[in-house]
């Protein structure tokens, strides 16, 4: 699947912040922010003109959903930075989320998140459902993918749009 990156606006669905993270699973959260790290040392997470990194990723951890911020840097991640999106609503195009300071919101990924762990996941058995998913940029080509035996859309969406959710709820559904 290829993103369409647009100059200016970052995340396109609405966000309502409930307030802090309760008790975070901490373990978990040093997970993703370890992963993310390791993802940003192999050139997944290339840094954009704006400074800030194309990488993400999300863990679910206790029937909670926790995901990178928006605007993430390049380098460490604070496991404390990490968001909770308590919910997604696919028809209002909404996330509400927790998060440790005000200025923290979810990835522009949020919607894909979503989609991937929480929604798609629902339709398989427990012991298949992902715990986690990391989303880097270092296939430009189909082949590329092939050679991995990675599912590929050759649809092309505008990141943090319906149409992005949609392409991926397709291609996870027909994998």
């Amino acid at each position: 699947m290829s993103e369409r990156i647009e100059d200016g606006v970052r995340i396109r669905f609405e966000q309502r912040r409930l307030g802090p993270i309760s008790a975070p699973p901490s373990s978990a959260l040093h997970d993703l922010a370890e992963a993310v790290e390791a993802m940003d040392a192999a050139g997944c997470c290339p840094v954009l003109e704006d400074g800030k990194s194309a990488g993400n990723g999300a863990f679910l951890a206790d029937g909670r959903l926790f995901v990178t911020p928006s605007g993430r840097r390049p380098g460490p991640v604070d496991p404390g930075d990490l968001v909770e999106l308590v919910r997604f609503d696919p028809e209002a195009w909404r996330a509400e989320f927790r998060s440790r300071d005000p200025s923290l919101a979810p990835t522009s990924d949020t919607p894909l998140y979503w989609a991937a762990l929480i929604e798609a996941a629902a339709d398989l058995p427990a012991r298949r459902r992902p715990g986690a998913a990391l989303h880097g940029h270092v296939m430009d080509t189909e082949r590329a993918a092939q050679a991995l035996d990675l599912p590929i859309s050759r649809a092309e969406t505008l990141f943090s749009t319906a149409p992005d959710r949609d392409a991926l709820l397709e291609l996870l559904r027909s994998h």
